[in-house]
């Protein structure tokens, strides 16, 4: 049992609403759900009674949202005179991440959390391309770095911890001759080009990819581009195809369609091993946040 599912139960006990709860934690409806779900099983016991109509408490939920409460206010009061005796942790944690993902799901909770329990630390998040978080990391320009696991496997003096898997992803334009046909898969785009990113550690990661065409039975005509943006141009003016992952937020844009593919990646916390007291926090809410939201 952790404080946040304490925390996320007594917020549903107020709202008597898992899509409000959801709403206010930053987090989708299934993992306020799961939440409850995982309390419930801890404690052998269900705490609501759910129907199409209505939520409302069993009475367990009842005696376990009077005690959680109590809980709640000694706890904090506990935590508030420990600090005032401690001193304060400040400063600024510059985090990067690679360019045009959407990472907010996690980092948007994080925030929340950080501006309750720590208001001296703040966040500053810039996104770029890999070669340039890779360099901003060594110079300690960046305080951590949210990438893919396997560009920084080989990296020194670097903690690397895994986050969240996240499908991979082909990409391609809403006026591609395909896109108004049904169960699209990897081999319909043989005849395709296929656009991956120039980058000397990217193109090493296109393995995976290629792979996965000649087992599907053909062997990829690849363009590397400079970017995504070129790749985003590019699609829309021929029937090219994009290798990306469903962080991506251009791929929720109405002028691209996309399948999913069947392999995924593991998207790492990276930091620095040295770090300040204000990293160490930021990065615990971080990993903290990801595994109360996808396990």
């Amino acid at each position: 049992m952790t404080l946040s599912q304490i925390e996320c139960f007594l917020l549903v006990v107020d709202k008597m609403s898992f899509t409000e709860a959801a709403k206010i934690l930053y987090v989708s409806q299934p993992a306020i759900s799961r939440r409850i779900s995982l309390l419930e099983e801890e404690l052998g016991m269900e705490l609501f009674y759910r129907s199409n109509s209505r939520l409302c408490l069993t009475d367990a939920g009842v005696r376990f949202a009077r005690l959680f409460r109590n809980f709640i206010d000694d706890y904090s009061r506990t935590i508030s005179e420990i600090r005032s005796e401690m001193p304060s942790i400040t400063g600024t944690v510059k985090i990067g991440c690679a360019d045009g993902w959407d990472i907010s799901p996690f980092l948007n909770g994080a925030k929340k959390q950080l501006e309750s329990t720590f208001p001296g630390i703040s966040l500053s998040v810039s996104f770029s391309d890999h070669e340039v978080l890779m360099r901003k990391l060594a110079k300690k320009e960046l305080d951590m770095v949210i990438e893919q696991q396997d560009l920084f496997t080989t990296v020194p003096n670097v903690d690397l911890t895994p986050l969240r898997k996240v499908k991979c992803i082909l990409m391609y334009s809403a006026g591609h001759p395909l896109a108004g046909e049904e169960n699209l898969n990897l081999y319909s785009f043989r005849d395709h080009v296929l656009y991956m990113r120039s980058s000397a550690a990217l193109q090493n990661m296109s393995g995976t990819v290629i792979d996965a065409c000649i087992a599907s039975g053909f062997k990829p005509e690849i363009e590397y581009v400079d970017s995504q943006a070129a790749a985003f141009a590019k699609m829309l003016s021929d029937d090219g195809v994009f290798f990306a992952d469903e962080l991506l937020i251009e791929s929720h844009n109405p002028r691209f369609r996309f399948i999913r593919l069947p392999f995924d990646r593991t998207i790492a916390l990276v930091s620095d091993k040295d770090k300040s007291p204000a990293s160490e926090i930021v990065e615990k809410t971080i990993i903290s946040c990801c595994l109360e939201q996808f396990g």
